[in-house]
């Protein structure tokens, strides 16, 4: 939602969209269920609730990739981000799930190009809060 002052007065646009990108630009941000605002804020303060949390892994074979990080027990959720996954862990634990999760894939016959900590998208907290229970 944003504001302007016009005429003496302040305006505020209501914006709906799907697409995060998008959501990203604006000051405020909130997500809505079945008609209920369960998380609301600034898109820093949103990604915020996801710092450190969020891994980056990249190799092959992608599938492999994935079966495996979803094995892992400290692992919440594995999605797919392009030619990428963003694999998002419990908190504080993403040390752990980094020093264990590439011998497992190449245990399995996968191949790690990449695998780090990376800063938390929209996309991840939307995908969290969809998850979650917000009654």
């Amino acid at each position: 939602m944003g504001r302007e002052k016009e005429a003496g007065g302040e305006v505020s646009v209501l914006l709906t969209t799907p697409y995060m990108d998008e959501a990203a630009r604006c000051h405020r941000v909130g997500f809505m269920r079945e008609g209920k605002i369960i998380a609301e804020g600034t898109p820093s303060e949103l990604r915020a609730t996801l710092n450190g949390r969020i891994l980056e892994l990249r190799g092959q074979p992608i599938s492999l990739l994935r079966k495996v990080a979803h094995q892992d027990e400290d692992v919440e959720d594995v999605q797919a981000f392009g030619d990428r996954l963003h694999v998002r862990v419990g908190v504080d634990r993403a040390k752990v799930v980094l020093s264990r999760l590439k011998s497992r894939i190449r245990s399995e016959g996968g191949e790690v190009t990449d695998l780090r900590p990376v800063p938390p998208v929209l996309e991840d907290v939307f995908i969290a809060l969809s998850e979650g229970n917000h009654d």
